[in-house]
């Protein structure tokens, strides 16, 4: 065999392997994630789409202490600046806008691209004439009564809204739960003894898991290297390497719940009186119950309308025909039954019926997906994937229709509110420019 000969059989046979390994890499993927591999976005689109807010995020890893910062009203909030939450002024409603802040933990947060772009498609498919200005109220692990502590913090810095929205349900039981196993007042907010006292041996964790964070951008960055973003076998292997930093960064969260370091009313808040696990849920449902019920008159003397939605959850019973990757990969009974969740989110149902008979806009969308065979969770929590949280925002505008008509449709003076009086200044008009000198 000449050279030429040589050359192309070895050019023949190494394109065939990488087709075969390209071809292994992709089935790989589909098995060990559920759905096929895309290339992700490179950083200028991803720049680009993040900056036209249509991103469609990954669940992010649960990090207690490790991004969060202090706030005396919000209990935290993420590393400042954030644009939304930590704005000031806070936004103003307007002649021309819709303003909607949505509030609630990280499943609304992660919704709130697909809410923001559902509500930008229904204003435009009814011709209205304002422009929606969604606001990202929404934090990891938030629960009330922060949402309803948030609210009223920023009405009296001067914020306004046309819509409040809050989205929640989950967190209520699994952060009480989970505070009351380790001490602390059941409604603190999550985290709330690793924000507030730091010992050496947590010092050391918290400066692992910042490393490892570091570790996992690393890695998200390379994985859209070009031209190898293409490449399945490589995503397989950058995706398992991220995978293995998260799964190290959950143990290091496991040994920061694990420290010890005495109790303090500053670090623990009160001790309370509950007897065990069901007591603790039972007041956390009538706490999610009374907050909402004041965000409503909150934002009803505000001139604001609201709507408060309880999210779905794959271990509520026959709320979904959970498809072959979430039975496999996300369904895990055993793993919540300890917080006695499932057994007490029914009575959220039942006090969200009694919000409903006060005319609060109360709507339980536990049951939205019960004609969806297909995968919609994303995580054994109560995270969504890209699908889920496109019909969950399409859920919340259908039910929003009347509040996004009547603002909407045509400009003219904002909604009078108790608070107008004292509103902040608005700017003065930009001066007219001279024709003459």
């Amino acid at each position: 065999m000449n050279l030429p000969k040589k050359i192309l059989f070895y050019s023949l046979l190494l394109l065939l392997t990488l087709t075969a390994v390209e071809g292994m890499s992709r089935s790989a993927y589909y098995l060990a994630y559920g759905e096929w591999y895309s290339p992700p976005l490179p950083p200028d689109t991803a720049a680009a789409v993040a900056a036209n807010s249509v991103e469609l995020p990954a669940p992010p890893n649960y990090e207690p202490g490790g991004w969060r910062t202090i706030h005396p009203y919000y209990g935290y909030t993420d590393a400042l600046p954030r644009a939304d939450l930590n704005r000031m002024p806070p936004r103003q409603t307007g002649a021309d806008r819709v303003v909607i802040g949505v509030s609630g933990g990280s499943v609304a947060d992660q919704a709130i691209p697909y809410f923001r772009r559902a509500v930008r498609q229904y204003f435009a498919d009814n011709a209205l004439a304002k422009e929606p200005v969604i606001i990202d109220l929404a934090q990891i692990a938030k629960r009330q009564p922060m949402q309803l502590g948030t609210v009223n913090y920023l009405l009296a810095m001067g914020g306004a809204f046309d819509i409040i929205v809050n989205l929640d349900g989950f967190n209520e039981l699994l952060f009480s739960y989970r505070n009351f196993h380790d001490g602390l007042f059941p409604f603190y907010p999550a985290s709330w003894d690793w924000l507030n006292h730091w010992t050496m041996e947590e010092i050391a964790l918290v400066g692992q898991i910042r490393g490892l964070r570091d570790e996992q951008a690393e890695l998200r960055q390379a994985g859209r290297a070009r031209p190898f973003h293409f490449s399945a076998a490589y995503g397989l292997i950058n995706r398992y390497r991220r995978q293995s930093v998260a799964n190290r960064i959950s143990q290091l969260n496991h040994a920061l719940t694990e420290t010890q370091s005495g109790y303090s009313l500053q670090r623990h808040g009160p001790r309370g009186n509950f007897r065990d696990v069901s007591a603790v849920h039972h007041e956390a449902v009538r706490v999610w119950y009374r907050s909402s019920a004041l965000l409503a008159y909150s934002a009803q003397a505000a001139g604001a309308d609201y709507y408060h939605f309880l999210q779905p959850n794959l271990h509520l019973p026959d709320s979904k025909p959970l498809s072959p990757v979430e039975l496999r990969r996300f369904y895990s009974p055993a793993r919540l039954s300890l917080t006695g969740y499932p057994e007490t989110y029914a009575q959220l149902t039942q006090y969200g019926q009694e919000l409903q008979r006060r005319q609060v806009n109360y709507f339980d969308l536990t049951r939205i997906f019960v004609d969806h065979p297909e995968t919609l969770y994303a995580d054994r929590c109560c995270h969504l994937n890209d699908r889920g949280n496109e019909l969950l925002a399409a859920a919340m505008v259908q039910r929003m229709e009347p509040a996004l008509l009547r603002r909407g449709r045509a400009r003219g003076q904002i909604a009078e509110s108790i608070l107008a009086v004292a509103a902040p200044p608005r700017p003065p008009p930009p001066p007219r420019p001279r024709l003459f000198c």
